[in-house]
Order: structure tokens, then C-alpha cells, then sequence
């Protein structure tokens, strides 16, 4: 949601609810930080994660599909609770796929989260420049991210 100012000037939308957008953006990841780590303990790290990729495809598909107050509002939040979600759950995915170094595991997923945050921003812009392409671009890796999601749940590698 970095580029939001200019895809709301773009659309004609205004920089206060930019601004607003930006707010609801930081409220999601917030609450969802807590709350997605409470749905991957009682309904586990797939559902959650499942869950999460949703929003971030719904906030990919509601800003290609037209900008509106509402529209960008709810894609906002949309994409907060799936920033703030994919955090809230690092700890439970960590624990879950190694469980003899939960710590180093938490470790790298974290080094993959911020690298994403710091390179995607950076590739999104690169990419697309100002037109609104750049959704496209964060819904590539979650369509990847649900492909990898199915597969996990169909393949269980045993320890050796």
C-alpha cells in the first residue's frame, strides 16, 4: 500500500482518503497480527494462512477493478489483515515445520517476510511504474502461495 497516494490521485479519489485508506491499512494489520495467531492455534497454520491469501487477493481484485471510496477502503483493510495475518502466524508456521529449532526456523521465515516487504514495494514499482499493474504483481505470489498451500496439505515429508 505504498503507492496508494498515487493511485488515488490517479483515480481521482483524493489524498484524505488516501491518507484514511492508509489508516484502515494499519488498524487490519494490527488486530490481524493477534487474531490470525489465535485462528492458526484452534484452526491451524493452513486454514489461516489460506484465509490470509484470500484478503490479499480480494484487495488485488478490488483495486483492478475500479476505484472507489469504498472499494479502496475495503481493500485496504483487506490488505492490512493480510500483512498483518502472514506475521501473526510466523510463529505457529516456525513451530510447525521445525519443531527441534522453532527459533531458527522463526528466524528465516522472518528474514523471508521482511525481505518481501522490503523488495516487493521496490519490484511492484519497478514492474509497473504509476499505472495500476501493480496489483497484478501482488497477486502473482499469492496465487503462488496458494498452489505451495495445496501442496502442503497433500504432501507430509517425514523426518528421517
Amino acid at each position: 500500500f505504498v503507492n496508494i497516494a498515487g493511485y488515488a490521485h490517479r483515480h481521482g479519489l483524493g489524498l484524505g482518503l488516501a491518507g484514511a485508506a492508509l489508516t484502515v491499512t494499519a488498524v487490519a494489520n494490527a488486530a490481524s497480527r493477534v487474531l490470525s495467531g489465535i485462528a492458526s492455534d484452534r484452526i491451524g497454520v493452513n486454514a489461516a494462512l489460506l484465509a490470509i491469501l484470500a484478503c490479499d487477493l480480494v484487495a488485488a481484485a478490488l483495486l483492478l477493478a475500479g476505484a472507489t471510496p469504498l472499494t479502496l477502503l475495503v481493500a485496504a483493510f483487506a490488505a492490512g489483515w493480510a500483512l498483518g495475518g502472514g506475521a501473526g502466524i510466523l510463529g505457529r508456521m516456525a513451530a510447525e515445520s521445525a519443531p527441534e529449532a522453532p527459533h531458527s526456523a522463526f528466524g528465516l521465515l522472518f528474514t523471508g517476510f521482511a525481505g518481501g516487504a522490503f523488495i516487493g514495494p521496490l519490484l511492484g514499482a519497478a514492474l509497473t511504474g504509476t499505472s495500476d499493474r501493480g496489483w497484478l504483481v501482488v497477486a502473482a505470489p499469492v496465487a503462488l502461495g496458494l498452489l505451495l498451500l495445496a501442496l502442503r496439505t497433500r504432501i507430509r515429508i517425514q523426518p528421517a
